[in-house]
C-alpha cells in the first residue's frame, strides 16, 4: 500500500504486482494494514486504470466480511458477492 497524498481523499494504493512479497502486510478481520497505514473495513477498492471497472467493497466481520465485487453489466447482474473463508 502506498500512501496518496491527495488533498480531501484518504486512501493507499496497493501494489498488485508485487502482492506475495510484502512482509509488512496485514489483513484482519476488521482492517489491512501495511507500513503502518490501516485502512478500516468498510474501504472500496479501485483500479488505477480507468478502463477497468471491477471494484471490490471490502466488509468487515461485525457485518458478516467477504467482498462484493462490482463490475459492468452482464445480463441482469452487475455484482457478486463472496463470503469470507471458511475458519
Amino acid at each position: 500500500i502506498v500512501n496518496r497524498t491527495t488533498p480531501g481523499a484518504r486512501g493507499a494504493m496497493p501494489d498488485h504486482v508485487n502482492e506475495f512479497d510484502a512482509p509488512d502486510f496485514v489483513e484482519a478481520e476488521d482492517y489491512v494494514e501495511n507500513k503502518g497505514t490501516r485502512i478500516n473495513k468498510p474501504f472500496v477498492e479501485k483500479p488505477a486504470d480507468a478502463e477497468n471497472h471491477n471494484i471490490c467493497i471490502y466488509y468487515p466481520h461485525t457485518v458478516g466480511g467477504g467482498y462484493k465485487a462490482l463490475f459492468r453489466k452482464v445480463g441482469n447482474q452487475a455484482s457478486r458477492y463472496y463470503p469470507p473463508p471458511a475458519p
